[in-house]
């Protein structure tokens, strides 16, 4: 079990992969500025030296950079025996990478262009065995989600007649119910006065009247584990 801080905050010790110093360093920096929450268990430049340090160290979230030349791959090799989880961390906005990172065992992708606070917010996510995508993957899923089963369900059907500005802005408000208004208009880099005209458009459209509700829309239509969002 982890240790924890004032018997309340679950200590989360990250490891990191990356073979370039300079990233290395800056994403060291940010882990290491998260304390009591989070811990710094280590730094490694390849996969390798990895799995040697979870045998003898152990880490509940590996963060593994793909930007070096530790390929996408390899990320099936440190899970023999490794029961913590995989974020993957990428400057790429190839919009498949998402999937791909999920399909070689990662538990989710965060983009180096997020703002910082969303770096450990995923990480606290997938120790908590949640999928976590950006906001950008997260749009291109509920678009898919959309187009494939708007005919056989009606709730998906109601997504389907979102704007990609409107969908842009459910990904946000479902990935982060606690946020507010303010700061989900900074996300999107849109002003308040426009977010609340999304959401009047989006209530009307999903028929709900409030965030609690869209929320538990997206719980209730399995939208949010679709989307790796937890319930």
């Amino acid at each position: 079990m982890a240790p924890t801080h004032s018997g309340l905050t679950k200590l989360i010790r990250v490891l990191l992969i990356c073979d370039l110093p300079i990233t290395a360093w800056g994403l060291a920096q940010l882990i290491q500025a998260r304390q009591p929450a989070l811990e710094l268990a280590g730094s490694v430049a390849t996969v390798a030296e990895a799995r040697e340090h979870l045998r003898r160290h152990g880490a509940d979230v590996v963060l593994y950079d793909l930007d070096g030349a530790n390929p996408l791959a390899l990320i099936g090799e440190l899970l023999p025996g490794f029961r913590g989880k995989v974020l993957a961390i990428s400057s790429s906005r190839v919009s498949t990478l998402a999937d791909e990172a999920v399909l070689a065992g990662a538990n989710g992708l965060v983009c180096k262009s997020e703002p910082v606070d969303m770096l450990a917010k995923a990480i606290e996510k997938v120790r908590e065995g949640e999928f976590w995508v950006d906001r950008l993957a997260t749009v291109r899923i509920l678009e898919s989600i959309a187009r494939s089963k708007a005919q056989e369900d009606p709730a998906h059907a109601k997504l389907a007649r979102l704007t990609r500005k409107e969908r842009l802005a459910v990904a946000e408000l479902v990935r982060d119910p606690r946020a507010g208004t303010a700061e989900i208009a900074q996300r999107l880099e849109i002003g308040e006065r426009t977010l609340r005209n999304h959401l009047t458009a989006i209530y009307a459209k999903l028929g709900v009247n409030s965030r609690v509700a869209l929320y538990d829309f997206a719980s209730r239509h399995m939208l949010a584990r679709e989307l790796g969002l937890g319930h």
